[in-house]
């Protein structure tokens, strides 16, 4: 008998788990964000959040998720009036299944909700649930250095969830208030005038509301001043510039920063690395 075999179409692959954890966050809670080189996922127990990603607001409620993907700016803040219970894990991942979790929150179905409820109850018995005051950011991940199976049990619970998302997914929209259409608005010129440097006057001009009302929306929803968001614009696009080749004098220019020596000491403020690190370690990628 001649056997033919069939070769497996992965769509993801998650190779390392940065953080996994379970909190009830008190209705006057507010996240003032973070940027980092890895996926986060947001997950809604119960209760209702306001999360911003970039330059999109969501109104998540219990049984919705959202995926950050690496780069992304992101937070979120408790809207609704009693306490929220989130579930937060980050990772590194590639395949072709990631550029369906992007820009978008999803809306979990009860079969979906219940891969979910089979994650913690699995990762609660493993660990054993604590006490809220000595939860830490990887509380349900203590077992990858002990068990020789928690962590494929773990990583097969996400891809089931990932891959159900992928063939069957309801959405949820964006946010469509005033404050969110503007600082929409004020992101997208930020974009579009990337490798210049445009005043607070010329942002607000163009978002159609005074400078004190452009500073309190990213006050409020980006936890950031306008400069240091537009700031942050710049690293992620010199982040990619890096990654394509570009030299870092190269992307100093290009981006109209004032000097060589600031971008490289405000490029490794915030990411943690310097923009010669960065390169070297991006390119090995490939």
């Amino acid at each position: 008998m001649i056997w033919t075999p069939y070769k497996i179409n992965e769509q993801i692959h998650i190779s390392e788990m940065y953080s996994f954890f379970k909190y009830y966050y008190d209705k006057s809670y507010y996240f003032a964000g973070e940027m980092h080189a890895f996926w986060e996922c947001v997950y809604v127990e119960d209760g209702e959040i306001c999360a911003i990603a970039d330059d999109r607001m969501y109104n998540l409620s219990q049984g919705s998720l959202i995926f950050h993907k690496p780069l992304e700016t992101h937070k979120f803040h408790i809207t609704s009036d009693e306490t929220a219970t989130i579930i937060i894990f980050s990772f590194s991942a590639e395949g072709d299944l990631c550029t369906k979790l992007c820009d978008k929150v999803f809306v979990l179905s009860d079969a979906q909700k219940s891969i979910m409820t089979s994650l913690l109850q699995y990762a609660d018995e493993k660990t054993g649930y604590p006490q809220p005051d000595t939860i830490t950011i990887d509380m349900y991940l203590t077992p990858f250095k002990e068990d020789v199976t928690y962590s494929q049990t773990v990583i097969s619970y996400i891809y089931r969830l990932m891959l159900s998302l992928a063939e069957n997914a309801k959405l949820s929209d964006t946010s469509m208030s005033r404050d969110s259409i503007i600082f929409s608005k004020a992101v997208d010129y930020m974009k579009n005038c990337i490798c210049e440097n445009p005043t607070l006057s010329e942002i607000a001009m163009h978002s159609e509301v005074s400078v004190a009302q452009l500073k309190r929306i990213f006050a409020y929803y980006a936890g950031l001043g306008v400069h240091k968001f537009f700031l942050n614009l710049k690293l992620k696009s010199a982040a990619q510039m890096l990654s394509c080749g570009l030299t870092v004098t190269d992307v100093s220019d290009k981006l109209g920063f004032s000097s060589q020596a600031y971008f490289s000491k405000a490029f490794k403020r915030e990411m943690g690395a310097s923009p010669s690190e960065y390169k070297r370690l991006s390119q090995k990628d490939y």
